[in-house]
């Protein structure tokens, strides 16, 4: 019998993020990260992104920032997965931003 392998959709943080990781993943505190060491989730649940919805929050992160930081993941040496917060940061990019809290 063949082994499937098990998608990471629609199974919560757990699927994405091991308790190794949250043992050895550092520190919880907040950093600014470059928007370039960044890297969407292939497994990321959202197919869609509505172009005027992110309009509209690359204008309010223009005028306020990022209020909520995004989550990541260490995937490499300064190279990061995003876990949460993708319309954040495809905002910011379009908000012309060079880094994002995370």
């Amino acid at each position: 019998m063949a082994v499937m392998k098990r998608s990471a959709l629609g199974r919560g943080l757990d699927a994405l993020i091991t308790m190794d990781d949250l043992k050895t993943g550092g520190s919880s505190s907040i950093s600014e990260i470059e928007l370039s060491k960044i890297q969407p989730n292939p497994d990321q649940p959202r197919s869609i992104f509505e172009e005027e919805a992110l309009e509209e929050l690359a204008t309010s992160i223009r005028s306020l920032g990022v209020i909520q930081p995004i989550t990541l993941k260490e995937i490499g040496t300064e190279k990061y997965m995003i876990i949460s917060g993708e319309r954040r940061y495809r905002a910011s990019l379009m908000a012309g931003l060079e880094q994002i809290p995370a």
